[in-house]
């Protein structure tokens, strides 16, 4: 039963990590410098958005927040979708002791989604309440 339970787990992640873009290497130096210029100017613009007196401007900062929220709040939601998914097909695929097992495991899976999701909720509130202020 595990075994097939980890062949359907490795043809799941198989099938997510064919639907990504590929990114090849290559050993062109200029494309790295290139990509390093970049970074290096993205860089530069950030620090220039700065006042005279070395503050950062709210504008660049809060570019900046959205982003890392963005980031992350995807991150949490892959995350909890393909755990769904795993304990989704476990359940499915196991017996009624295994069942049991499962419906166990329920229980920090919620409290996790609740966590996580509460968190950003937050935190998007408290961004919202001090951008106003």
């Amino acid at each position: 039963m595990k075994k097939r339970l980890f062949s359907i787990f490795i043809v799941f992640v198989i099938g997510i990590l064919g639907m990504c873009n590929c990114t090849y290497a290559a050993n062109n130096t200029s494309t790295r410098n290139q990509s390093i210029n970049q970074i290096m100017s993205s860089a530069d613009n950030f620090i220039s958005g700065a006042d005279t007196n070395g503050t950062i401007s709210q504008s660049n900062m809060q570019n900046t927040i959205d982003l890392i929220y963005n980031v992350l709040l995807g991150i949490g939601l892959i995350v909890a979708v393909v755990c769904g998914i795993v304990l989704g097909i476990q359940f499915m695929v196991s017996s009624a002791e295994g069942q049991a097992q499962i419906k166990e495991k329920l229980f920090p899976y919620v409290t996790g989604c609740v966590i996580i999701f509460g968190a950003f909720g937050i935190w998007k509130l408290i961004m919202i309440l001090l951008g106003s202020v």
